[in-house]
């Protein structure tokens, strides 16, 4: 059997400078963070039955807003939010 090859020295590892923190520069400025919650629109939604009542229920001014609501939200909300609102208006029967 060969013998096992002995390891000749070792090297040294070079260690590189670091800069500085304060010479460190990124690529891209980075923005100032602006919170959604206090600039994003609000919109005012009219949520309607789809089918309108009959004439006889019309007349009732009382009908329309059983049948009806309004609700603020802002223009990022989801359709699953929305939707979620309006069956919790008719209490679960829609």
């Amino acid at each position: 059997m060969p013998g096992k090859k002995k390891k000749k020295g070792t090297k040294k590892k070079i260690k590189k400078e670091k800069k500085p923190e304060e010479e460190k520069k990124l690529m891209f400025e980075i923005p100032e963070y602006i919170d959604p919650k206090v600039y994003t629109p609000k919109v005012n939604l009219i949520i309607k039955l789809a089918t309108p009542p009959t004439d006889e229920m019309s007349k009732l001014d009382n009908i329309s807003c059983i049948l009806g609501f309004k609700m603020e939200v802002r223009t990022t909300t989801r359709l699953e939010e929305i939707e979620r609102k309006i069956i919790e208006f008719h209490d679960g029967s829609v």
